[in-house]
């Protein structure tokens, strides 16, 4: 199978939960984006491109 499960894309992308105040609910939030994000953004090319680059670059000095 060539298919991350939920459990391996959290811990690659750094994603944990945040309680949301209301009931039960919690926010997931990531120190990377996740590959839905990541499919929807304007980054994802196909391959490491110089503005990906620079993106990554930035992100990493900001967290």
């Amino acid at each position: 199978d060539d298919s991350l499960t939920e459990e391996e894309i959290n811990l690659i992308t750094g994603t944990y939960e945040i309680p949301t105040g209301i009931e039960e609910q919690v926010q997931l939030v990531s120190w990377w984006p996740r590959p839905s994000t990541w499919q929807d953004s304007g980054l994802n090319t196909g391959f490491w491109s110089h503005d990906t680059e620079e993106w990554y670059q930035t992100w990493l000095k900001m967290i």
